[in-house]
């Protein structure tokens, strides 16, 4: 029955899907982490099984909300330029690039689902000797909801989320392959969702475990060019 209930709910959120062609353009990668909210009462008591082994985190890379490092030179000999900034990668996704913030609302009115998290970041697509992990978790984010401009880069997190982290590797060539890794602290016992998926451009993915789940879409990422950037900087200029 929650299996029905989820695939209606993703049927009415699906965008059109597009076919995916080859590594080298960038992707925002999008990620919602819930919890089943019923299962999850009904099953205060149940045990599951100890796990074996946990995401590697090992070089995982974190998603960047703070770009201040990559900008420290001063444009003392040119104090009239405007530096327009490069892409980064796994820099994260400003709220107003979320294409999944209706899942997010829909989620979260829903007595069936608790939602965790909901982050995004941009990155370049790279074949399977090149890409990486993205940690992704509901507590760095929270530690870094301060108040000045990066806190625009996430999604409001509810209070009562639970700790809940793992890993997303997204991997191009011809196709699109995504890799999730998660695991799920409930109070009685750690609960584990794993796999690799071939995926296509702007699809709603689901990772199902009985305690949670992982929603997953990727999208292409299309950086200003040379001309815009032109514009934006005679506009801040004027």
């Amino acid at each position: 029955m929650r299996r029905y209930f989820f695939s209606i709910f993703l049927i009415t959120a699906l965008v059109i899907s597009t076919s995916v062609s080859a590594a080298g353009r960038w992707y925002a990668v999008e990620v919602i982490v819930f919890r089943h909210a019923l299962e999850a009462s009904a099953s205060d008591t149940e045990r599951w099984p100890a796990l074996d082994s946990v995401p590697d985190y090992h070089g995982a890379q974190e998603i960047i909300v703070d770009l201040q490092d990559f900008d420290n030179e001063p444009l003392r000999d040119k104090p009239n330029e405007v530096r327009i900034p490069a892409p980064h990668p796994f820099e994260a996704l400003r709220r107003t690039d979320f294409k999944m913030s209706d899942v997010f609302r829909t989620l979260r009115n829903s007595a069936m689902y608790e939602p965790v998290l909901h982050v995004g970041w941009r990155q370049p697509g790279v074949g399977e000797g090149r890409a990486r992990s993205v940690y992704v978790s509901d507590r760095p984010a929270s530690e870094r909801m301060e108040a000045d401009d990066s806190a625009e880069r996430l999604i409001e997190l509810p209070i009562t989320a639970p700790r809940i982290e793992g890993t997303i590797r997204v991997r191009a060539g011809r196709l699109l392959y995504v890799t999730a890794d998660f695991v799920n602290y409930s109070e009685n016992s750690p609960t584990r969702i794993r796999g690799q998926r071939k995926i296509k451009l702007k699809e709603l993915h689901y990772f199902d475990h009985p305690l949670f789940g992982v929603i997953i879409q990727v999208t292409p990422y299309r950086f200003a060019l040379p001309e815009e950037q032109d514009d934006r900087q005679t506009a801040l200029l004027q």
